[in-house]
């Protein structure tokens, strides 16, 4: 029993071990080289929010299916047997004989019915009973029966502004949905062109702290020969390896943020776990520095043309002034003109039954007005009133957008130009940065500066790198930005919106 605890221990390790290898062999196990453009392509690919927002278009399309299925008109078959039998009344029993009166009859019924754009209600039947029984003297009777009946609404539920406000606010709910993809489709671009951008700058920032290990290590192996010959005293070795383990801290936390940044990037284009765990993103894109006209007024044009929120707003106004007729006329009295012609034959066959009906010989018709007036009426008039509200609200909502629009465009444009400005200014700044440091890289040579002089200005260099690459980063995410904002991502880069619409159905 001894020896085998050692063994299981072992066994453990050794399985492990064997995992541990082959989850590092999994990790990062193929690498991708990944330009901007072919991100926003895996993206629209793969976009779980994507995948689920091109769905909603295709649900308002049926949506507006079933809103005009209350047209399709309805067939009716009924067939029935009865078999009937009760006692005669005193009366009866005396003057016929008779006590029990029985029956068996068999009714067949058809009708179509249905409801018209305008509101007319309409119903098309034919009845055949077949008698047999007391009645009859135990002989066969058809009985048959046509019938046509109309009834059209005059005030309430009258005319296509009423019958057709459901299939109306369905088809702008339609569109509506296609505006909300097209918003998602932008903002979901914008989120990778961010992390794309994020990602370059974190690879370009750990090259710097690299780079700034590199001058370090490079500044401890002169300090050692310097030492060696003194020239210099052993303080200053001490000083540089502070520096080199500082730096050396730092490319560890920089590699840690790579790595953050780049499954920031992948959650947004890949679909499958296995991919966001095996590939390793190498973006191949550089930020660029271009040149483009601002115009406050242009871009205001450019997003109240093509702002899918802005759209969205005005779209929902249309669709609750349908819904505020329609709750008008719900307040009003149903008044209600009918109207019903009936041809009737009755035979001892089926088809001496038929031939008295086209006769025409036993009709009857009905014109007449049914009102019905609601006391109260108080859910019609409470349903008017919330959608006037609504309405109103919307309308507010719509003049928000319009000023934050303004506020959202000018603080685009102001970000461009800033960074403009930041991207000259960091520049300048990281060749001063590079002379001031080759100047006190000299003055250590002659004595009369210290290894913490110039590990400060070496700091100062890798800041000013950093700072101008940020400053570039930034300048091509603010770009994108404003074409956000001006709702023109879509034209910009290209993309065909029904062409990624349609691929909902795929």
């Amino acid at each position: 029993m001894k020896n085998v605890f050692p063994l299981v221990v072992a066994s453990v390790i050794i399985i492990s071990s064997n995992l541990y290898s082959e989850d590092l062999e999994f990790r990062h196990s193929q690498t991708v080289r990944l330009t901007l453009s072919e991100s926003y392509a895996f993206v629209l690919d793969n976009n779980v929010d994507i995948s689920i927002e091109r769905n909603n278009p295709l649900i308002r399309q049926w949506q507006i299916i079933s809103e005009k299925s209350v047209f399709d008109p309805v067939y009716n078959f009924g067939l029935n047997y009865i078999d009937e039998k009760e006692p005669t009344a005193s009366l009866t029993r005396l003057s016929t004989g008779l006590n029990m009166m029985q029956s068996d009859r068999l009714d067949v019924t058809t009708a179509l019915r249905g409801l018209t754009p305008l509101g007319t209600s309409y119903i098309v039947g034919f009845d055949d009973f077949k008698t047999n029984g007391t009645t009859t003297f135990f002989k066969s009777e058809y009985d048959a029966l046509f019938r046509l009946g109309l009834t059209q609404p005059l005030l309430r539920n009258f005319g296509f502004d009423t019958n057709l406000a459901g299939i109306r606010v369905a088809k702008i709910n339609k569109k509506i949905s296609d505006d909300q993809l097209r918003n998602t489709l932008m903002n979901k671009l914008s989120d990778v062109q961010k992390q794309y951008w994020e990602l370059v700058f974190a690879i370009k920032d750990l090259e710097v702290r690299k780079e700034s290990l590199e001058l370090a290590q490079t500044l401890l192996r002169d300090n050692k020969k310097r030492v060696e010959v003194g020239v210099l005293p052993p303080i200053e070795i001490t000083q540089s390896e502070a520096g080199v383990a500082s730096r050396k801290e730092g490319v560890i936390v920089g590699e840690q943020i790579v790595s953050d940044r780049e499954n920031d990037l992948k959650v947004l284009i890949y679909n499958d776990p296995r991919e966001i765990i095996s590939n390793n993103l190498i973006p191949v894109d550089e930020p660029k520095i271009e040149k483009m006209e601002l115009s406050l007024k242009k871009s205001l044009e450019s997003a109240l043309r093509n702002r899918p929120d802005y759209i969205m707003i005005r779209k929902r106004i249309n669709a609750e002034k349908i819904r505020l007729k329609y709750y008008f006329n719900q307040k009003l009295p149903e008044v209600n003109f009918v109207g019903e012609y009936d041809m009737r034959g009755i035979r001892e066959n089926f088809g001496n039954t038929i031939d008295r009906l086209n006769s025409q010989e036993e009709r009857a018709w009905l014109l007449g007005v049914e009102v019905n007036i609601p006391l109260g009426n108080r859910k019609p008039n409470s349903e008017y009133r919330i959608s006037k509200l609504s309405l109103k609200q919307l309308e507010f909502e719509l003049k928000k957008i319009e000023l934050n629009l303004v506020k959202e465009i000018d603080n685009a444009i102001a970000n461009i130009k800033t960074n403009y400005q930041r991207v000259e200014a960091t520049m300048a700044s990281r060749k001063l940065a590079k002379e001031a440091l080759d100047a006190e890289i000299n003055k250590l040579e002659t004595g009369t500066s210290t290894s913490h002089d110039v590990l400060q200005f070496q700091d100062e260099l890798s800041r000013a790198k950093a700072e101008e690459i940020r400053a570039i980063i930034d300048l091509n995410k603010s770009i994108f930005q404003l074409y956000l904002v001006e709702g023109t991502v879509l034209h910009r880069l290209e993309i065909d919106f029904e062409e990624q619409a349609k691929k909902a159905d795929k």
